[in-house]
């Protein structure tokens, strides 16, 4: 976990509020005729899904900012991002060594605390892992740290060059324990598309497409680290919760490119796997509560349509991912979040109960809100 837990803090330095803001979609239309695979979601830093960079700043507009008078006016902050903020060092050496960190979690009392070394010491390489990950489900008490486990497990595994020794048990865990959430199955559809296993990419697609809920775990995964960043006495809030994201963003996506690899392969050939996987990138984009996670869903119905040749369905495709990143004003939210408190408290609770894209809707309708109050002024405040 901590070999990549510093891109992921890099990555909230960049978007503090939205963690994976999608880029410049510009590039792809004009890019078109070269299809490229995305890279695997390991490579964090790197993350493209057919040429649209997941974590490029898109260009800021140049419009003026709103006057007060119009509905979507919200009041604006000066804020410098100071990037060593989110520097491990910065929260001391208890942070800054793995060992200690996952040491003082596993000592700890904090269920919580246990879950987080759980989630952090996870390894999917070989037989010991998937003995490891074993043990550790059943020292988990509660069901939902069970299906957070199994799922991340998965994850885990798609970043294998070789997933012998980790898919029977990544199947075993989420049939257990996770078999009626559509985002566990799109992990074991990867899974199944690396190696080339059709007929069981078949069926996980099938399953993306009608399970009765679908969970990336965004919420649950933040708020697990959250709490055992606090039990073993990291209290600074807003150091607390971006460390908490940071740990969170670098499990958070299945690998992907296989998937990408075999819809686009098969559905040449195949009406009725062109529809599965159209079909199951439509579940992804409405299901995941995470903006890179609606990208991937986007990106994938995309990957078909070009497969295809169908370049008004692309088109369409590429313009509803547009508007859905670009609805809300993020430019003059942003600095408003780290002056008031109770708007960053209001975020962050949203987050974890409804997810990252609910919680940018309504965190934009609240600052909209409480801009209208001609006494609000956070500006010369500081975030505790």
């Amino acid at each position: 976990m901590f070999r990549r837990a510093g891109i992921a803090l890099s990555i909230v330095a960049l978007a503090a509020v939205t963690l994976f803001i999608l880029g410049n979609f510009q590039k792809a239309k004009n890019e078109r005729d070269t299809v490229r695979p995305p890279q695997t979601a390991s490579q964090v830093g790197e993350q493209t899904l057919e040429g649209v960079n997941l974590l490029e700043q898109p260009t800021k507009s140049a419009s003026a900012e709103p006057s007060k008078n119009e509905s979507d006016y919200v009041v604006a902050c000066e804020y410098q991002f100071d990037e060593e903020v989110f520097e491990l060092r910065k929260f001391g050496p208890l942070i800054s060594d793995e060992d200690e960190l996952n040491q003082r979690w596993k000592d700890s009392d904090d269920s919580f605390a246990h879950l987080a070394y759980f989630l952090s010491t996870i390894e999917a390489d070989s037989d010991i892992g998937s003995e490891n990950i074993l043990s550790s489900i059943s020292k988990t008490d509660s069901l939902g740290g069970k299906k957070l486990l199994a799922q991340s497990f998965a994850k885990e595994c798609g970043t294998n060059k070789d997933i012998s020794t980790c898919l029977n048990t990544s199947e075993d865990l989420i049939s257990k324990y996770d078999s009626s959430n559509g985002a566990s199955w799109f992990s074991l559809a990867s899974l199944h598309s690396k190696i080339g296993d059709k007929e069981k990419v078949i069926v996980a697609l099938n399953n993306i497409i009608s399970s009765p809920e679908y969970n990336d775990y965004w919420g649950e995964m933040v708020e697990t680290y959250d709490k055992a960043y606090s039990s073993i006495g990291l209290v600074e809030k807003q150091a607390r919760v971006f460390a908490a994201i940071g740990m969170a963003a670098a499990k958070v996506l299945p690998s992907v490119s296989p998937l990408f690899k075999f819809c686009k392969e098969q559905s040449k050939n195949r009406a009725d796997i062109a529809q599965l996987c159209i079909d199951a990138g439509r579940r992804i984009e409405s299901g995941s509560k995470i903006s890179v996670g609606q990208a991937i869903g986007f990106a994938l119905q995309k990957t078909v349509y070009d497969a295809l040749g169908l370049k008004n369905e692309s088109d369409r495709v590429e313009i509803e991912l547009l508007k859905s990143r670009t609805s809300i004003n993020w430019y003059s939210i942003e600095p408003l979040m780290y002056k008031d408190e109770e708007l960053f408290g209001y975020w962050y609770h949203s987050m974890l109960q409804l997810g990252e894209i609910e919680a940018q809707r309504l965190v934009y309708l609240e600052a909209v809100r409480k801009s209208k109050d001609p006494n609000y002024d956070p500006c010369e405040s500081k975030l505790k």
